[in-house]
């Protein structure tokens, strides 16, 4: 027999083996679809319960933000007449939808130098809300190119104006506008 022909007889039988359709490779495949098929379900669910979620908590977190905002306004208006310090009731929830820097520049101006875990444990204990799960990398992006913070090692400094400052040259201005 030629070569050619025992080639293509070859060819011709693989071809037919290849297509034989067994009870074993049906059932094997169809068990692997079914479930793949339940898994992508089930993947599916997950992420609609997800951004479902997502969406709650960003409106709670509003919700939270406005009512603290109101609630300390009150407080303020209130202040003689306030039978109880809320301050810690709400330092809880300080930087509750606050933007990260933000939430760092009040407390370095306010401590004027802290490590980056002094400023992860604050923002923890005020309920801010981490997007990753590295708040540390997360705070050294957000301060990494503000002018009003530097990095001395391990430390966060305040290098923006000195608030007393900026309250006495306020004052000034105020005295100066009742003047004219």
């Amino acid at each position: 027999m030629p070569q050619a022909v025992k080639k293509k007889i070859v060819s011709a039988a693989k071809k037919a083996e290849a297509k034989t359709d067994t009870t074993e490779t049906g059932g094997y495949l169809s068990g692997l679809y079914a479930d793949f098929d339940e898994q992508l379900d089930k993947y599916l669910a997950f992420v609609q319960q997800f951004f479902a979620l997502q969406a709650r908590v960003e409106l709670a977190e509003r919700n939270l933000a406005n009512t603290r905002e109101y609630f300390a306004n009150q407080i303020a208006k209130c202040k003689d007449a306030v039978p109880h310090d809320w301050s810690k009731t709400l330092a809880r929830a300080r930087f509750v939808g606050m933007r990260l820097s933000e939430a760092c520049q009040i407390l370095l101006k306010t401590h004027r130098r802290l490590t980056k875990k002094q400023l992860v444990d604050y923002l923890n204990d005020g309920q801010y809300r981490w997007k990753t799960p590295t708040p540390f990398r997360e705070v050294h992006g957000a301060l990494m190119k503000q002018s009003w913070a530097k990095s001395e090692g391990d430390d966060y400094v305040w290098n923006g104006p000195d608030p007393q400052i900026q309250l006495i040259s306020g004052i000034a201005a105020n005295e100066e506008k009742k003047a004219s």
